[in-house]
């Protein structure tokens, strides 16, 4: 009688092992391909993110590009105006 209440519960001790560790393969299994199936969404948002942050460095790229220049342009015009300007008043002096 003892013999088979040892063995009864080794089998029993045996099947919970086995389901015990068939359970935690499946779910590995399970947590794996989800991993795998969301690897390409996590490339493409890592692709969006970076072509983002491209746009982003061009803008601003282009934006001081513009500013330099805008800020030349006025210099330009200054200096355009000054030397009208000091012209114009010799000229008015030399007439009087």
């Amino acid at each position: 009688m003892l013999n088979a209440a040892v063995k009864s519960y080794s089998t029993f001790v045996s099947k919970v092992t086995d389901n015990t560790v068939s359970t935690i393969r499946l779910s590995n299994d399970v947590i794996f391909s989800t991993l795998d199936a969301w690897k390409p969404a996590l490339q493409q948002a890592k692709d969006i993110s970076r072509h983002i942050s491209n746009t982003g460095v061009n803008t601003t790229r282009t934006f001081e590009q513009d500013s330099r220049q805008l800020a030349a342009n006025v210099k330009d015009v200054a200096a355009n105006s000054n030397v009208n300007t000091s012209t114009t008043t010799t000229t008015n002096s030399t007439n009087l």
